[in-house]
């Protein structure tokens, strides 16, 4: 009797190391994708900006909706938001911070 109540304790104790362990692996996963997600966009709004890089000044704030990124081909038209995982809208945009050192700054905002 005791050693099927340790048996089946151990098992019991397998299962739920497996299954945190998944739940840590799909966290982990989910947050590497919308790290490469947000890598992604930034490197298009740069690309987008970068002819016309002159233009902005220190303390400047601009928006470039994502929609029009897509439009103009530096985004696929099928990229998900990895904040909702849900397609983007036409009123997702990326913040463009410019910094006193003209280094500039990207924020996805949006839905």
């Amino acid at each position: 009797m005791k050693r099927n109540r340790v048996l089946v304790i151990c098992m019991m104790l397998i299962v739920v190391i497996v299954f945190l362990l998944t739940c840590f692996i799909t966290t982990m996963l989910k947050k590497e994708h919308k790290k490469q997600t947000l890598k992604q966009i930034y490197q298009a709004t740069e690309q987008y900006i970068l002819p016309h890089r002159s233009d902005y000044f220190a303390g400047q704030e601009e928006f470039i909706s994502i929609h029009l990124l897509q439009q103009e081909g530096y985004l696929d038209s099928d990229l998900i938001n990895p904040n909702t995982s849900k397609p983007f809208s036409k009123r997702d945009y990326v913040k463009i911070s410019v910094n006193a050192d003209y280094t500039m700054n990207f924020e996805l905002i949006g839905e």
